[in-house]
Order: structure tokens, then C-alpha cells, then sequence
């Protein structure tokens, strides 16, 4: 597969360059990742970066001095640091800046799996993909890299359902199923956007005939159902993320 790649790519190179190109090294230039960041809840300025690692994503990164064949099998590794966020990989290319090779769409699937697998997200701020660096020109000294990566927040419905991608040709139904599981079963992102308050209850009366415990809180002096008599507390939703009952 990978050689027929090359054969579409290099039609208009001449036999002996064709083979010369095929044995051929080159580096690994990284530029800078752009990001976007769709929200207005970010504070400070977020960190990601991309390294790439030879044959398996637990080796080191591809160093300024490394080479690399047309056969080396590479892992894309994505990370950000960016507190209560969620990171969508994107119009990924490989080549050069004149002649680029897009390896991952606007949507975040990839354009061709014998490249480059769509990524599988490990976290929110983290992603993995297997794939060759197979594009090469005459005279190729190193090849570029760049992606664009966007941020959104926790609680935007749009950032669950876009990010991850779901809906990539080859993303199979468990791999679906895990990045559901990775938002529904999340403490982190239930805690922000479904936050409680906790207040002391001013006044308590238990209606007869019934479980039901009926407290006033502060400072809002309106009644709520939900109460702790344990703690001896009001536990209130905060009504910009969750309507009362």
C-alpha cells in the first residue's frame, strides 16, 4: 500500500530517482501547532505540543538529528495543558510548506488510515496515532509537520459532541462507546458544569404524613426539596448550569 502511495505521488520522477528517493533519510520538522480556542472560560495561555516517535508511542520522541526511512513506522502524540478543556485535532500535513499533504481533515478524521489513523483520544488533553511519513521530493532534506488544534470548555454542549470525533469512517462502535463513557463517567467535568452549593438551612418543618422535608435557605429565601439532615445543610444547584426542581 505504502508503495503504491509513493508511485501516484512521484509519477513525474524518472526510474533511478524514484529508487534513490525510496532510500532516501530525511529529518523531522515539527512547526508550531496552531490553536484555537472556542471558549471565553480559558485562563492563561494553554500549552500543547506534538512529538513523534519512531516504531512505538512509548519510545522517545524524533530527535533534530534523527532520520527517518519511507518505511519507518511513527506515533503522533498530541498533549495539552489546559484546565477544564478539551482538545479536537485538525488539518494535520505532512511535506512541505509549498507542497503540502494533508493527513487529517477539518473534522478530524484522517484522509487516508495507509497514512496516518484517525487519533484516539486517551483524555481529553491527549491523543495517539499510528502511520508512515511517506511523502518525499527530489533533493528532500526534512520533512514538515503541522496540525491545528482547537480547545473547548467542559460544559459546551457543542465540545461533547464534537470532541472526540465520532463519526470517522474507521472509528469503530467501542471506540465510540469509550469517548461517550469518558464524558458521562467524567468527575471532573460533572463536578464544573453540574456544580452544588452547600448552605445552612435557616428554618425546618417536616410536613405530616410525609417524608417530604420542606427547608428555607439563605441567602436566596426560597424553599428546596433537596437537603441533607445529616450534615444539616441545603444543597443547592447552581441555576446557571442546572434548573430547579
Amino acid at each position: 500500500m505504502k508503495s503504491s502511495i509513493l508511485l501516484i505521488l512521484f509519477v513525474i520522477v524518472k526510474c533511478d530517482e524514484y529508487l534513490e528517493l525510496l532510500k532516501s533519510t530525511v529529518g523531522v520538522r515539527i512547526l508550531p501547532l496552531r490553536i484555537d480556542i472556542n471558549s471565553t472560560e480559558l485562563v492563561g495561555h494553554p500549552v500543547c505540543r506534538l512529538t513523534v516517535h519512531k516504531n512505538t508511542c512509548t519510545g522517545p520522541s524524533i530527535s533534530f538529528n534523527d532520520t527517518i526511512s519511507w518505511s519507518t513506522k511513527v506515533c503522533f502524540q498530541w498533549r495539552c495543558n489546559a484546565l477544564d478543556h478539551a482538545m479536537k485535532i485538525s488539518n494535520c500535513w505532512i511535506g512541505t510548506t509549498k507542497n503540502p499533504v494533508y493527513l487529517i481533515r477539518s473534522n478530524g478524521c484522517t484522509t487516508e488510515s495507509a497514512l496516518l489513523r484517525t487519533p484516539s483520544y486517551l483524555s481529553f488533553q491527549r491523543a495517539i496515532s499510528i502511520g508512515w511519513l511517506t511523502v518525499r521530493e527530489v533533493g528532500m532534506k526534512n520533512i514538515y509537520i503541522q496540525c491545528d488544534i482547537t480547545l473547548c470548555h467542559f460544559c459546551d454542549p457543542y465540545c461533547q459532541e464534537s470532541t472526540p470525533p465520532r463519526k470517522c469512517s474507521e472509528v469503530s462502535n467501542q471506540t465510540v462507546e469509550n469517548y461517550d463513557r469518558m464524558w458521562n463517567s467524567s468527575k471532573a467535568v460533572d463536578k464544573l458544569c453540574n456544580p452544588v452549593i452547600e448552605l445552612e438551612p435557616t428554618s425546618t418543618s417536616y410536613l405530616s404524613n410525609s417524608s417530604t422535608i420542606s427547608i428555607t435557605c439563605k441567602p436566596l429565601n426560597e424553599t428546596f426539596k433537596t437537603y441533607d439532615p445529616r450534615k444539616n445543610i441545603c444543597l443547592i444547584l447552581d441555576n446557571t448550569r442546572r434548573k430547579y426542581e
